[in-house]
């Protein structure tokens, strides 16, 4: 059990703060920055005895997720760091196919629906 709570806490923690680097520190999100990062997280995860590891795809989805929250809190602050738009508009078009949908439950939803 205490494996699958280490799996949990790398996997929620890491995947926002990845997304606050690449918008603020980076400047860019590139694919190959992502995949270098799916490699040392799983290198140290697999060496920390976790064996429930992250997918690239997985990483790459969960991330998608992250930018979105980024900027919902950047909506608060002001826009600065990386142009995410497209990102969070690829991720929004996924769970309305561009048309807002009726409520904030019909979202929560459609995340249920797309994300698992």
């Amino acid at each position: 059990m205490l494996n699958m709570n280490l799996s949990i806490q790398y996997t929620l923690v890491i995947k926002v703060d990845l997304a606050y680097y690449f918008c603020v520190a980076v400047g860019d999100i590139n694919t190959d920055y992502i995949q270098y990062y799916h490699q040392q997280l799983t290198c140290t995860l697999q060496n920390d005895g976790i064996q429930s590891l992250p997918t690239l795809n997985e990483l790459e989805e969960s991330l998608s997720l992250a930018l979105c929250d980024f900027q919902r809190f950047m909506c608060g602050w002001g826009q600065w760091g990386s142009d995410i738009s497209g990102k969070v508009m690829e991720v929004l078009d996924r769970l309305d196919g561009g048309s807002m949908l009726g409520s904030e439950d019909d979202y929560r939803e459609a995340l249920r629906r797309e994300y698992g």
